[in-house]
């Protein structure tokens, strides 16, 4: 049953009860009361009779008493009777009223004393009896009945009343207690609510809770507010702290696990999963046994035994099983806890991969240290003293490593004093260099000397400083640096006496070179020309070998004045002096093409030159240059209808020129013979020329100080790249110089 009904029954019974209580005594006051006044009156009547009645009982005037009785009794009609006695106790006279008993006078005529009043019923009177003697002491006696009818009327009226009055009362008190009863519960069920779902952990806006009402259920609302306030505090407390361990849980360096006791995965942590190589979602869906290579689980049996017997395992070392298949050096450790009645084993898993291979490191290097026949020491940072020497610095220096012990570099260095040593190494000291590098010499046991290379490295921890030094004994080095000098210092002198002669032979050749073109041309002039004369005045008299034959002689009369053109401009490229200047290579370019087209203008051709390719050089030497590349892809174009000539620079590489076509190509396997005076790669039959072009190209620049290189591909053409580092600022007789030295070379 709910409160509210129990107060309301509670309160209903109470309001019954006080009414009924109520109506009881009203009625009592209110008999008690009336009773009072009718004895008060009755008393009242008999001294009025008393005072008329006596004489004429004393007079013997019956009839007239007689009389005045019924006057009397019908002045007052509640008077049930009136009996009178005489001095000797006889009736004297009486009235009373219609259906009285009668015999009931004989009862009434000797009362219990004077002055007493009497109660009785009967079946139709309820009757007040008063007996008082007319006068006092003697036995004349005047007896008056008085009728409660009217008591009982008006009590019944009053019950009436009382009872419509207590209903009302009822009524209105039931009324205010459900609104009273309401006015309370209302509000308590509502906290009552709040309180079950405050339980179920449901969030509560704070305007949700009753703070109407009275003053306790006012308080009482305060109070959840503050309880509600304080708890919502605590949760965020508590996630926090939640959120701060699991973020604990999550960032531990070391792997954290829990496992249900058949080996379920239940939770990890990143470090967990990480050493496994998988992700802590595919890691939920594994069992311990399932990482675990087989070869381990006689061991793993002694754990569990361990564990069931001490609630703890480990640590003890172990494999895991990666997700890429391979084993996963480990060490682990943990406990059997109990949660709600389930256990679980905690575990902390520790990656000992990097301790196994510094372990590793560790015995390499003992290995090396002893088994080494090159110089390396190890000695303490603070005491200078060794700590190990490898066998190759105990053999050259003659000591046993137990004597190195007790030594420092200081006994080997003996050119250094500790102060300057110790100001030798502040650098490394301080981490301003990694590594400090010098020469000087070891005194070995015997006293003698050796020239040493050093190689000195700093090692700090929490634990000790170390120095590492390797060494190398410069003997022989300083040995063959001297047999080095002196072929250095033969070999200059013999490069310089190559040089003069190579110097002279240039010049020969250079007066040859302008000699021989000098001398062939007017040769080569008269043969074109008598080839020529014979053809136009004696061609109707020849048959056509003959004018074939003449065609052929002129043809090479022309070649071999071409050659000899080529080979005159090859000489002066490498005698004339450079003009450096800007030079805007598109310009040219575009002016070359123009004289091409105008050679033959019914070819179709693409042309691409880049935007303000600009160097600086010689401007004639360049044009020159472009010239050669240019004419090779409009002459290696002419059998494509669909030619293209692209000059540019490379995107990524702008200091990179390149001419590409899409002509016949060439196969890269002789791409080593294109640059050389004379070297073809095609019949001339196929593509006209001298093989002095890219010759001629490559010493221009050479001159600037640049290289030339080229790719292709047969039937699909050509590409000519070329730098000219005079553009990036070189000077021009450094430019000159390494051209030579190249051309020369």
């Amino acid at each position: 049953m709910s409160l509210s009904r129990q107060i309301l029954l509670l309160v209903t019974g109470l309001l019954l009860v006080t009414v009924l209580a109520l109506t009881l005594f009203i009625t009592h006051i209110y008999k008690q009361a009336y009773q009072q006044e009718l004895h008060r009156h009755t008393q009242g009547l008999h001294l009025l009779l008393a005072e008329t009645l006596t004489d004429k009982v004393i007079n013997g005037k019956q009839i007239e008493t007689e009389q005045l009785l019924k006057q009397e009794q019908q002045t007052e009609p509640e008077i049930a009777y009136l009996y009178l006695t005489d001095f000797n106790g006889r009736l004297f006279a009486h009235t009373f009223q219609e259906g009285f008993p009668l015999s009931l006078l004989d009862t009434l005529r000797y009362p219990d004393g004077e002055d007493n009043f009497l109660h009785f019923h009967t079946s139709s009177f309820t009757i007040e009896h008063f007996s008082a003697p007319l006068i006092s002491g003697l036995p004349a006696h005047l007896y008056i009945g008085i009728s409660n009818k009217q008591l009982q009327d008006n009590l019944q009226a009053l019950y009436q009343q009382v009872l419509i009055a207590s209903v009302f009362i009822f009524v209105l008190g039931v009324i205010l207690t459900i609104i009273t009863v309401k006015r309370i519960s209302n509000p308590l069920k509502q906290l009552t609510n709040l309180v079950k779902r405050f339980g179920q952990g449901k969030p509560i806006a704070s305007d949700e809770v009753p703070l109407t009402g009275s003053k306790e259920l006012n308080l009482l609302g305060k109070s959840f507010t503050a309880m509600m306030a304080e708890r919502q505090n605590l949760q965020i407390q508590i996630q926090s702290r939640q959120q701060f361990l699991d973020k604990l849980f999550d960032t531990s360096p070391v792997g954290l696990a829990l496992c249900e006791m058949d080996g379920t995965l239940v939770k990890v942590n990143s470090a967990f999963a990480r050493i496994i190589g998988y992700t802590k979602d595919e890691v939920l869906g594994l069992t311990y046994w399932q990482i675990t290579p087989k070869c381990y689980m006689d061991q793993e049996q002694v754990q569990l035994d361990a564990l069931r017997q001490h609630s703890r395992y480990g640590p003890y070392e172990k494999e895991y099983l990666h997700k890429d298949g391979y084993r996963v050096p480990i060490r682990l450790s943990g406990l059997l806890i109990e949660e709600e009645g389930q256990q679980y084993i905690w575990s902390s898993v520790e990656d000992i991969s990097a301790f196994r291979k510094a372990n590793e490191l560790e015995r390499r290097l003992r290995h090396i240290f002893q088994y080494s026949y090159e110089e390396l020491y190890l000695f303490d940072g603070e005491s200078l003293r060794f700590i190990q020497v490898s066998q190759g610095a105990l053999n050259n220096l003659g000591y046993s490593l137990q004597e190195m012990q007790q030594l420092t570099p200081l006994d080997l260095k003996t050119d250094y004093t500790l102060s300057a040593y110790t100001h030798m190494l502040k650098p490394l000291r301080q981490g301003k260099v990694p590594i400090l590098i010098f020469e000087t010499r070891h005194r070995r046991k015997d006293g003698s000397f050796y020239p040493v290379d050093v190689r000195l490295q700093y090692s700090q921890n929490c634990e000790q400083t170390l120095f590492f030094a390797m060494i190398v004994d410069l003997t022989e080095r300083k040995r063959l640096e001297k047999q080095l000098a002196e072929h250095r210092d033969h070999l200059e002198q013999l490069v310089a006496s190559r040089t003069a002669q190579l110097q002279a032979a240039n010049t020969e050749l250079e007066s040859f070179s302008y000699s021989v073109s000098h001398d062939l041309r007017s040769p080569l002039r008269a043969i074109d020309g008598f080839s020529l004369a014979l053809i136009e005045d004696y061609s109707d008299q020849l048959d056509e070998t003959a004018l074939d034959y003449l065609n052929r002689v002129r043809q090479g009369a022309q070649r071999m004045s071409a050659l000899i053109d080529d080979l005159l401009q090859l000489s002066r490229i490498n005698k004339a002096a450079l003009n450096w200047q800007n030079i805007d290579l598109s310009q040219l370019a575009k002016h070359i093409i123009s004289e091409l087209q105008a050679t033959e203008p019914d070819r179709h051709i693409t042309f691409i030159i880049g935007q303000n390719l600009t160097v600086k050089g010689d401007e004639k030497l360049l044009r020159i240059m472009l010239e050669n590349l240019l004419s090779n892809a409009w002459k290696f174009t002419s059998k494509k209808t669909d030619a293209l000539i692209t000059f540019d620079r490379m995107g990524d590489r702008p200091e990179v020129f390149y001419i590409a076509d899409n002509g016949a190509g060439f196969d890269m396997r002789y791409a080593d013979k294109l640059f050389g005076a004379f070297q073809r790669l095609h019949q001339t039959s196929e593509f006209p020329g001298t093989g002095v072009g890219l010759a001629t190209v490559q010493r221009i620049i050479l001159r600037h100080g640049g290289k030339i290189w080229t790719e292709a591909e047969i039937d699909q053409g050509a590409a000519f790249f070329f730098t000219l580092v005079a553009q990036a600022g070189q000077t021009e007789p450094q430019q000159e110089a390494d051209s030579k030295e190249v051309q020369h070379g």
